[in-house]
């Protein structure tokens, strides 16, 4: 997977973007896959340059809650700040439509980290709970009208 999003100089390449994180996808639900140590630093990638690309939001949100399964702590320890930072970049660059996944997400992480989860999600999620309930007694899907 690293060699499908970095080129010869280490640097993580855009030019297959849909297909490169449709297969990270893909190849972090395989009963087989261990976390391993480079598993753990390719994470990097999809902070530094992935999230910016709503595009890929699906496999996005897929790819990182299956870091939450495989990493377990060595993943959230490490990644508990760049996280919460990540989920305010999410928020605030996702459709409304989309705040729907991003909570899940966050159900995610709640579920299998529920201490460690507090401090990485707590804002995010009272933000998302707001929108999700204006969007509901509004009874709109998240679509302009």
């Amino acid at each position: 997977m690293q060699y499908a999003i970095h080129d010869a100089s280490g640097e993580v390449i855009s030019v297959l973007l849909e297909d490169g994180l449709e297969l990270w996808s893909l190849l972090m639900k395989l009963p087989s896959l261990q976390y391993s140590e480079s598993l753990h630093v390719l994470f990097q990638s999809l902070l530094l340059v992935y999230s910016h690309n709503m595009k890929c939001f699906p496999s996005i949100m897929s790819i990182l809650d299956s870091y939450y399964f495989i990493g377990k702590e060595q993943f959230i320890q490490s990644y508990a700040a760049q996280l919460s930072a990540f989920y305010q970049t999410l928020f605030s660059v996702v459709s409304p439509r989309d705040m729907t996944r991003l909570a899940t997400s966050i159900h995610c992480v709640t579920l299998v980290y529920p201490r460690e989860s507090v401090a990485i999600v707590a804002d995010v999620a009272r933000r998302i709970l707001h929108v999700l309930f204006e969007r509901e007694r509004s009874n709109s899907n998240g679509e302009c009208v």
